[in-house]
């Protein structure tokens, strides 16, 4: 990497010209009990010859414009969660944030291989698992079922997804599964690392005896590995949620 000399920013004067003081409520909670996040923003320039601030007045939205063009750097874009091209008709939902960021998506009726311990006598090969719902930040996920093999909208409701390993609200135990989202993922390396801890992982235990689909979750998939039929939407479980709830967790 190329050293670059920061002798001619330390001869560098600058001179305060204006302020900011940010203001909360006092007491941050409602009648509720919730915490309150209304506020007030005060801008004031500073007199060069006295340096007291003055001409205190409410920020405008003017002088709040280029506050933001002048705290946004371009050289600190990141490319975590953005499309390589147009984004994928599958895609659902993306919040972009570098922290919080999140991906929600679904995946058709398909054959995944599916691996499972070897004491729970199950082989690991083949079958046909239900339409998905996925939704993921860089640190956990949550999976959920379709009861119909066609595109979700706001209003479908979820079922949970029949398989091992998960908690009752859709959250997937990833083990000892080693989970690194690069920091600079596109949208489609996000999607595809999430799918590959899932699928590349062995399925273990029920948690805490969860019931995952209407019939035993183990003897259910047996039967699919012998027979390579199609999942039978009929044996999921309703999850009490719908897509926009998911959403909005």
């Amino acid at each position: 990497m190329e050293a670059t000399s920061i002798l001619a920013d330390l001869n560098t004067t600058y001179e305060p010209r204006h302020g900011l003081v940010f203001y909360e409520l006092k007491n941050r909670r409602d009648s509720n009990g919730s915490v309150s996040h209304s506020g007030y923003v005060e801008s004031f320039q500073i007199d060069p010859e006295s340096g007291r601030p003055i001409d205190a007045h409410p920020l405008s939205q003017h002088e709040a414009m280029v506050l933001s063009k002048t705290l946004y750097d371009d050289n600190v874009k990141t490319s975590f969660l953005r499309p390589s091209g147009l984004i994928p008709a599958h895609v659902l939902h993306i919040d972009p944030s570098a922290e919080l960021g999140s991906v929600t998506w679904y995946t058709p009726m398909q054959q995944r291989k599916l691996l499972f311990r070897d004491d729970l006598g199950v082989p690991s090969t083949l079958a046909y698992v239900p339409p998905l719902v996925w939704k993921a930040t860089r640190k956990g996920m949550f999976i959920y079922a379709l009861p119909a093999p066609r595109k979700p909208t706001l209003r479908t409701k979820l079922c949970n997804a029949p398989f091992f390993n998960i908690y009752s609200h859709g959250h997937v135990c990833m083990g000892s599964v080693d989970i690194d989202i690069p920091p600079q993922a596109t949208l489609e390396t996000f999607i595809q690392c999430w799918e590959g801890y899932f699928f590349n992982s062995y399925f273990s235990h029920a948690i805490a005896g969860i019931q995952t689909s209407r019939i035993n979750t183990l003897e259910l998939w047996k039967t699919l590995m012998e027979t390579g039929e199609k999942f039978p939407l009929g044996q999921l479980i309703p999850a009490n949620l719908t897509l926009n709830d998911l959403i909005q967790s």
